[in-house]
């Protein structure tokens, strides 16, 4: 889940797309009527896509062998289910996650941003804009899905755990502060 959220982050910086969130995914399963349980699998993430007219599913998946992380992220056409690309990338070690996740949002921005220019834009790498530590981004990830359930005393626990973890976490004291 923090690995998904550091990668939405990464993707929301490109100009050309439009990235929804776990809560703008809720929020479209909510106008249908339907409610998502904990995680939002392939299936449930494709409707949500058609219903959003979303050009794109981007299914992420991790293999973890020692140290190495193998990250895979599978492009899916909503209407079709057909795959429209996968990229990869590989970190070794925790504290390369946020590189690779880097890597994989370029890899993405090249293949789904319909304008050049922006596809190539230069954005801020992942660990300046979030935080370098995977612990830390989980905890603010687990926040986020609180606040989305207006479960705030335990967003707030939670942020004060990544902010623990980490102070210099921009956005997990942004949300401690809301």
């Amino acid at each position: 889940d923090a690995i998904s959220g550091m990668f939405v982050t990464s993707l929301e910086q490109a100009r050309g797309l439009l990235v929804l969130t776990r809560s703008q995914m809720t929020d479209v399963l909510a106008v249908a009527g339907m409610t998502p349980g904990a995680r939002i699998n392939e299936s449930l993430g494709l409707e949500i896509c058609r219903r959003a007219g979303a050009a794109a599913l981007l299914v992420p998946s991790v293999r973890k062998d020692g140290e190495r992380y193998d990250i895979t992220l599978d492009a899916v056409e909503p209407l079709r289910g057909g795959r429209l690309f996968t990229a990869t990338a590989v970190a070794v070690g925790k504290r390369q996650l946020p590189a690779a996740i880097d890597t994989l949002s370029q890899r993405v921005r090249a293949r789904l941003d319909r304008s050049p220019e922006s596809a190539r834009a230069i954005v801020r790498p992942l660990a300046e804009i979030t935080t370098a530590s995977l612990g830390a981004y989980h905890h603010y990830d687990q926040a986020e899905r609180r606040i989305d359930r207006l479960e705030m005393q335990e967003a707030r626990a939670a942020l004060e755990s990544a902010v623990a973890l980490d102070s210099t976490f921009g956005l997990a004291h942004a949300r401690l502060a809301y």
